[in-house]
């Protein structure tokens, strides 16, 4: 992982193997932020999206084979306590030129992962909504 930073917008360039999550988790921590949003693309292997469904208060996954095109990464970097939250969504390119898309649960980065983090200004805080089951953004 390579991180280059003006301590408001830092590029994160992420290895073939690299997880993700963790990645962005590390990131948060060595460079104390706040909180953030996040924004990249790339290509991604050992991929599994979810789509939330709400009855179930869980995630309906679908995994993923081979390396597919990261065209668009979302999301936000939070807190919880002090454990830094990623939460990220994603378009997905496949072979055949579809493409798909959800929540990702998780993936290591196939070629190359150009991930971009826009510090905010103020701690953004996650806290468990039981109506969900889900810690959300307060």
């Amino acid at each position: 992982m390579k991180i280059h930073s003006d301590g408001i917008v830092t590029a994160l360039i992420l290895e073939k193997g690299e997880p993700i999550h963790e990645s962005l988790k590390q990131a948060a921590r060595d460079l104390k932020l706040p909180g953030a949003f996040v924004t990249g693309l790339g290509a991604i292997k050992d991929v599994a999206i979810g789509f939330f469904q709400i009855e179930s208060k869980s995630y309906k996954e679908i995994d993923l084979e081979g390396t597919v095109e990261l065209l668009s990464l979302n999301g936000s970097i939070s807190w919880e306590g002090d454990e830094p939250v990623i939460h990220l969504h994603v378009v997905l390119g496949l072979e055949d030129g579809s493409v798909m898309g959800g929540h990702l649960l998780r993936a290591n980065i196939g070629v190359t992962g150009e991930v971009f983090i826009h510090k905010t200004g103020k701690r953004l805080e996650r806290a468990k909504v039981e109506e969900f089951g889900l810690s959300l953004i307060q």
